[in-house]
């Protein structure tokens, strides 16, 4: 049930969802902004295009066309309109923006930093998360770089601790800037208020606590822990499940497949390995492959999407460079990689796959790889409920196709 409006709330078309942040909340009429005391009154008038809460005294508001400064509690302002963008003040600091890059700008007035950051954020735990040529780092309170730019991504502080990525790993850092949970996970969320946090490895999701303790792990990862293996299995960190007669390892959050025997047939090279309607699919560095389960290519790692079509195991969707295909599961082609923007596969399973060109044609293939009409159709309507006959359209003119692509009806108007 929805909280009932107080009287004075119902004054104002907006509330900000912030609430009262010392003793001032901000209110809005007629797409004009101000604040009321925690009796309701209005204190700062409705003036401003756009304001946030108060921090540390102060809270930002502006116009559109002046740009951005802060006020304080009173509505003086005590740092002018200047600013594209800005968040709110943590001590003597506050993340400000002119021009796209972002800098630090203190009580006073006075820049703590260059507009030099091509991001910066909220102050979280005490932090302020910046990014300058594509590294992430942490500023304090005092506008100080107090954690280097030395990570590839990284998120913000969360009860203490911030999850970071380097070397294509994610670890986490307290306040100080000390790795305090190694770089393992091939992804990691902020901790919550109850010390937890779940993060990735090997695929599969597991909860660690602060001390990087797992607290609740998938059955698939049983084996991390395991302190008795024996003999291939002391070569291995991780050893996950086994189908056709293949199982999954691992070590350093690298996957792979090994026979009954131990040998090698999927090297532990990659992201992610799993076995398909009797195919390997692996992943590295975003890219895509399949295997046979003898270990032979079938595609390589090349791919930016590899997915079976609708209810057919042996047809495969690819994607890169910009443009879809199809392949069987010998890795014959049986729609080009021809700048085709979209593969329709035929919900109603009719033996035919449409595809559309960078053009905005459309073109019709069957299932063994047939050209069955060229590409320059602007509508095919689909074989549906299991008819042999279907419409396409050129242009304001239509006939009636059968399934192998023949005009059977209104061929007047075919001017192939």
């Amino acid at each position: 049930m929805l909280a009932q409006k107080k009287d004075w709330e119902q004054q104002y078309e907006q509330v900000s969802p912030f609430g009262f942040n010392e003793g001032l909340c901000a209110v809005m009429n007629d797409g004009k902004w101000g604040y009321v005391n925690e009796k309701g009154k209005l204190v700062i008038p409705l003036k401003y295009d756009a304001v946030d809460y108060f921090s540390h005294g102060l809270a930002i508001a502006g116009f559109y066309d002046k740009g951005y400064g802060f006020i304080d509690t009173k509505g003086k302002l005590v740092i002018p309109y200047r600013f594209h963008y800005a968040y709110p003040f943590y001590g003597n600091a506050a993340p400000v923006c002119v021009d796209y890059k972002w800098g630090f700008v203190g009580r006073d007035g006075e820049l703590h930093t260059l507009f030099e950051y091509h991001e910066a954020h909220r102050f979280m735990d005490g932090l302020s998360r910046v990014m300058k040529n594509r590294k992430y780092g942490f500023v304090d309170k005092d506008g100080r770089e107090v954690i280097g730019l030395e990570y590839d991504q990284a998120d913000d502080f969360y009860n203490g601790l911030a999850a970071v990525k380097k070397d294509d790993k994610w670890g986490y850092i307290n306040t100080l800037g000390k790795v305090v949970i190694p770089f393992q996970y091939s992804m990691a969320t902020p901790f919550e208020e109850n010390g937890e946090a779940m993060v990735y490895m090997y695929g599969t999701a597991i909860t660690i606590n602060k001390n990087n303790e797992c607290v609740y792990g998938a059955e698939e990862l049983k084996n991390l822990y395991k302190t008795n293996k024996k003999g291939w299995e002391v070569y291995y960190e991780f050893i996950g499940k086994t189908q056709h007669g293949l199982t999954q390892v691992g070590n350093n959050s690298r996957m792979g497949l090994i026979s009954k025997s131990g040998k090698v047939i999927i090297p532990v090279i990659y992201d992610e390995v799993h076995i398909e309607n009797g195919l390997v699919f692996v992943s590295i560095d975003g890219k895509r492959g399949i295997f046979t389960l003898d270990g032979r290519t079938i595609l390589p790692p090349f791919y930016d999407m590899l997915n079976f079509l609708k209810d057919k195991a042996n047809l495969i969707e690819t994607f890169r460079n910009r443009s879809f295909s199809v392949v069987n599961n010998k890795g014959a082609i049986i729609v080009p990689e021809d700048e085709y923007t979209y593969i329709d596969d035929d919900q109603w399973n009719s033996g035919t796959i449409q595809v559309n060109h960078r053009n905005g044609k459309w073109g019709l293939y069957s299932y063994e790889g047939k050209e069955l009409l060229p590409v320059k159709y602007d509508k095919i309507e689909p074989f549906i409920y299991n008819r042999t006959e279907t419409r396409v359209y050129i242009g304001d003119k239509s006939f009636v196709i059968n399934k192998e692509g023949k005009c059977v009806r209104d061929c007047e108007n075919n001017t192939e």
